[in-house]
């Protein structure tokens, strides 16, 4: 369903009956199927109307609904709501926002495929990218922090949109899009190394076979390797990745158990687990698919190596 203007939002939200029971208080009217009401249309004031997909809707579930609540659910329904519709002076104008926190992705974006007004369109490519179309025009659509527990954005970003003679212009900042850089002169030093890495572990890991997870919750504790992807992105262990790569015989025990992280961190690693009587185990084996495979394991050292930066570049 496609509300196209400010007067047809306005329209929709006066013709709507509020959810009856126990959650009538709470002035819920809903976009489309009224079993959804948390998608619903919440009226900020008369020249503002806030289209939502639930993320505020945790504070409408009690039968308490005091002027006080009401107030605080509009307010920040108007921080997070995926789409906003405004009147000014000078014209009608509606607000768009990404996904919150890194997190809603799917549910949000199906909301802005739903209801974004003609003539505004979201999409995204298979790197995860996601951007507003506007007639000619591609907008990057960014991701803004909100701080649940105080109701306030921590980092506001939103694309904002003026309707001007039945077309979207924008008034908002356009915003870049960051991709990273491999350093030259670092991975020039050490690609070789990286290279010669992983020509042992070619030999090694399929003959290391299920016992990789073994080395994984052993020797990588023992020698301070981290497991999980999360734990490498501070980037507080890259010396111990350039000393394994610089000083092999030197750092033979921790390099070995690096080669085990790495292959499993890297896609490397194929796993079947099978349930017992004791709870279970892994199956596990090395997965070698040639140049493909090496591919993955470089781009990961050069992560977990700090060997990247990243850049802005225009959103075009």
């Amino acid at each position: 369903m496609r509300l196209n203007t400010f007067d047809e939002v306005a329209s929709w939200y006066n013709k709507t009956a509020p959810i009856r029971g126990a959650r009538k208080a709470w002035d819920l009217r809903p976009l489309w199927d009224r079993k959804r009401w948390w998608e619903r249309i919440i009226k900020i004031d008369d020249n503002t109307y806030a289209l939502s997909d639930g993320n505020s809707a945790y504070s409408t579930r009690g039968k308490e609904a005091t002027e006080e609540k009401l107030a605080e659910v509009n307010r920040e329904a108007l921080l997070v709501a995926p789409i906003v519709w405004m009147r000014r002076k000078d014209g009608d104008y509606v607000r768009v926002r990404g996904s919150v926190n890194h997190g809603w992705s799917t549910s949000r974006y199906k909301f802005l495929e739903m209801y974004l007004p003609n003539g505004l369109s979201h999409c995204a490519n298979n790197n995860g990218v996601h951007w507003i179309q506007a007639a000619n025009q591609r907008y990057l659509l960014p991701i803004f922090k909100h701080k649940w527990g105080t109701g306030t954005n921590e980092e506001d970003k939103y694309l904002e949109f003026k309707l001007d003679g039945g077309k979207f212009l924008l008034t908002s900042e356009r915003y870049q899009k960051t991709v990273p850089v491999v350093n030259r002169d670092l991975t020039k030093h050490y690609n070789p190394k990286i290279r010669e890495m992983w020509a042992m572990m070619q030999i090694l890991m399929p003959v290391l076979g299920s016992g990789m997870r073994e080395v994984a919750n052993t020797q990588s504790i023992e020698h301070g390797i981290p497991t999980w992807n999360h734990e490498w992105r501070e980037n507080r262990y890259s010396d111990v990745v350039r000393n394994c790569l610089d000083d092999p015989e030197g750092n033979a025990e921790k390099r070995y158990a690096l080669m085990v992280v790495t292959s499993i961190l890297s896609d490397n690693v194929e796993d079947k687990y099978h349930w017992d009587r004791n709870g279970g185990s892994y199956e596990s084996r090395f997965k070698d698919e040639g140049k493909k495979s090496y591919n993955r394991f470089k781009k990961l050292m050069h992560k977990i190596g700090d060997m990247t930066t990243t850049k802005q570049v225009d959103f075009e």
